[in-house]
């Protein structure tokens, strides 16, 4: 993931990422796609049966970081016109940036925390919860959020479910424990989600 990364960089600092934002095309970007696509697959090739949940965040975590530059751009609705001050659109040297490549940490936080809302399907990191770079442009681009995810690449284990869902639904058992242990935060936590889908109706 880091020599990915290093590569998209790079990708940015050239102005490819600005190019292909202006021309609203991702020619600007195909032969580093192309390489980034070539990591991705290699480091999915790594995992082995029974690692079916972090392979399938790991592949997330690869797509996003790549459109989360694009889809900041395109959610602050920056104009695809040069400006007249020549100014990148995208940099990594960008402080204040809302978008943020493909991320180990986050892999490792939600692996280490079990949230509230951590049952069946709706396992792995939430997106667009945590308000931090990177969380709202995966929001739109990453599945369960997401329909627009058709070329993302999937590791090969997933394969070998036979279509089954690499998430396996807690036991009844694990599920009381859960409900126990997070019936408060479950209830705070739906409630704020209805109140934000009030406002925004």
């Amino acid at each position: 993931m880091g020599r990915a990364v290093a590569l998209q960089s790079r990708a940015i600092d050239d102005g490819k990422f600005d190019r292909a934002y202006m021309a609203e095309s991702e020619r600007p970007l195909a032969r580093v796609r192309a390489r980034y696509d070539d990591l991705t697959a290699q480091a999915l090739d790594l995992f082995e049966e029974g690692e079916e949940v972090v392979a399938f965040w790991t592949a997330a975590e690869f797509y996003g970081g790549w459109f989360s530059p694009l889809e900041a751009l395109q959610a602050q609705g920056t104009p695809r016109s040069k400006n007249k001050q020549n100014l990148r659109l995208v940099a990594t040297s960008d402080l204040a940036r809302a978008w943020a490549p493909a991320r180990p940490e986050e892999l490792s936080e939600w692996a280490r925390v079990q949230w509230p809302w951590d049952r069946g399907n709706r396992r792995g990191p939430r997106y667009a919860t945590n308000g931090t770079p990177g969380d709202q442009t995966r929001h739109t681009v990453v599945v369960p959020n997401s329909d627009v995810n058709a070329d993302m690449l999937r590791p090969f284990i997933l394969y070998l479910k036979d279509g089954a869902s690499p998430f396996d639904a807690p036991s009844a058992r694990e599920t009381r424990r859960l409900d126990e242990k997070y019936t408060s935060e479950n209830e705070a936590y739906w409630s704020m989600r209805e109140s934000m889908l009030r406002m925004h109706r």
